[in-house]
């Protein structure tokens, strides 16, 4: 047999032989797998035993710690050993000093014309003084040649004779206890594990300057094992995975040192930071710039259940290291396009300015834009989850926004892009007089009021609806233009209230209006 390997790229390859005669070794198959956003799957197994007794597979489950459990008519228990195996190593070899003694080779040099020279392999040597890979020896019809490491590109194998080595694998025992019968039994294997998510994406259509369609897509990546005619859920919601972190004792890559140093890491993060808490891998639930609000339709229960939702993606084959891109779902909902002014608070809870390198720190919360919108009311069968939503009409793109969770039925504000033609001005202001001292706490603060103005033009051609959000700390006074006032659940722990103010007004062509307010707030004096 003549095998051609290239000599960067050489690698140990495994073949596994018959298991020992005295193993009882039964498969197990993967039914379903429930996919989350944060690259932690639910999976579930299904595995035939004989009767009572002992088997073993050697799909050895990486569970998350907690999550492995066997469900079954018979009573089972459940164990991680290794056994010894037989492998045998395959045409390619993983150390040139062991693998090419006694193999006849033809090794291709260096140079323009890739010189080869044949012979039977010594071996490799590496002389103290060398500073290179060192030289592979062969004995060549014209006698012993050194040869050096470096300047070899290619190694020929013209004869190859196997070798076998024994080594110790992982393997799960299942101990079928007797007393349930002859069998056979059925179990189910659940627990979850890392290597495959999905990603949500919607495409927003408004060809129709009346109604959109709305296409939900899915994005499923694998790189756990191959997956063969598996039913697959996407999962959504924001599921309390605490110890989604901390690798099972059951699990064969972990040792009792690096379990405990994994549960003390999930122990000093009880706010949840290491992992799970990201708006695109998990949920988000915001207001301004997303949904409408805390006020909306009841949301739809299935099994009694809200706020998860676990949709199915079908039966499907996937590869590990795979990637699958479809649709799920497809609906067609009036909307209307409004411009949204979002004024963002800059203050802190004790009535301070926010300074400004905490400004920088997160942009986009601070940021006073005047955006295009559309908002309409989630027209698919089930929730919106956090995704990308990108928004096209006639084929051309127009925007891309973070969606976030939206009930069935529930109002739906999608920024597109900045509303360059609709100029706007905030302004604020002390207004002169005596400053009350009010003792809180042990702390004294100082009672301002302030005035504020914001100001719209409308430079285009055509009628604007325009919404302006203007969010601020303290207590209002007075505003013009009868705005909505709502509070901010953000406020809990704040010495002043944490409010906004909602103006929603019709702006007609080449036309501009002012509109002023008026709180009192409490300054750290």
């Amino acid at each position: 047999m003549r095998v051609m390997m290239s000599f960067v790229l050489v690698s140990l390859v495994l073949v596994a032989a018959p298991v020992r005669a005295d193993d009882v070794v039964v498969e197990s198959r993967i039914v379903s797998v429930g996919l989350f956003k944060n690259g932690v799957a639910a999976v579930r197994r299904e595995v035939t035993l004989p009767g009572p007794g002992s088997f073993a597979l050697d799909d050895v489950p990486e569970p998350v710690h907690g999550s492995y459990w066997v469900e079954s008519p018979a009573r089972i228990e459940s164990r991680v050993t290794t056994r010894m195996v037989d492998l045998t190593l395959g045409p390619t070899a993983g150390d040139l000093r062991q693998d090419l003694v006694g193999r006849r080779v033809n090794l291709r040099l260096r140079g323009d014309a890739f010189a080869t020279v044949s012979g039977t392999a010594v071996g490799i040597v590496r002389p103290a003084e060398a500073t290179g890979a060192g030289f592979v020896v062969i004995d060549a019809a014209t006698g012993r040649q050194y040869l050096d490491l470096d300047e070899v590109v290619a190694i020929e194998v013209v004869t190859w004779v196997p070798g076998v080595r024994t080594v110790a694998q992982p393997v799960l025992i299942l101990d079928v206890a007797p007393g349930a019968g002859e069998g056979p039994f059925v179990a189910w294997i659940t627990y979850l594990t890392h290597g495959a998510a999905w990603a949500a994406g919607y495409h927003v259509d408004l060809t129709d300057p009346d109604t959109l369609t709305i296409t939900q897509q899915a994005t499923i990546r694998n790189e756990f094992v191959d997956l063969t005619d598996v039913d697959i859920d996407l999962i959504s919601g924001f599921p309390n995975i605490e110890f989604a972190h901390v690798r099972s004792p059951m699990a064969a890559s972990t040792s009792l040192a690096q379990f405990f140093a994994e549960l003390s890491q999930r122990m000093n993060d009880p706010g949840g930071v290491l992992g799970n808490n990201d708006v695109l891998t998990q949920q988000l639930a915001t207001y301004a710039g997303g949904t409408s609000g805390p006020a909306g339709p009841t949301a739809p229960e299935v099994d009694g259940r809200a706020d998860i939702h676990h949709q199915s993606a079908g039966r499907r084959t996937l590869k590990r290291g795979d990637t699958v891109t479809f649709d799920v779902a497809t609906a067609a909902a009036a909307y209307e396009h409004i411009v949204e002014w979002i004024i963002p608070d800059t203050r802190r809870p004790d009535g301070r300015f926010i300074d400004e390198y905490e400004r920088q720190r997160d942009p986009e919360a601070y940021r006073d834009v005047a955006w295009d919108a559309i908002r309409f009311r989630n027209p698919l069968p089930f929730p919106m989850t956090t995704g990308v939503a990108t928004i096209r009409a006639a084929g051309r793109f127009l925007g891309q926004r973070m969606s976030s969770w939206s009930n069935p039925g529930e109002s739906v504000t999608l920024h597109v892009t900045k509303a360059l033609s609709v100029r706007t001005r905030h302004a604020e202001q002390e207004e002169p007089g005596e400053r009350r001292i009010v003792f809180i706490g042990g702390n004294d603060f100082r009672e301002i009021d302030v005035r504020g103005e914001v100001l719209v033009c409308n430079h285009r051609a055509t009628p604007v609806r325009i919404v302006i959000r203007r969010r601020f700390s303290g207590d209002l006074i007075e505003a013009e233009g009868d705005p909505v006032e709502s509070l901010r659940e953000d406020g809990v722990y704040s010495i002043n209230r944490r409010a906004e103010l909602t103006w929603t007004i019709e702006l007609p062509p080449d036309s501009e209006r002012t509109l002023t307010y008026r709180y009192t707030v409490l300054v750290d004096h």
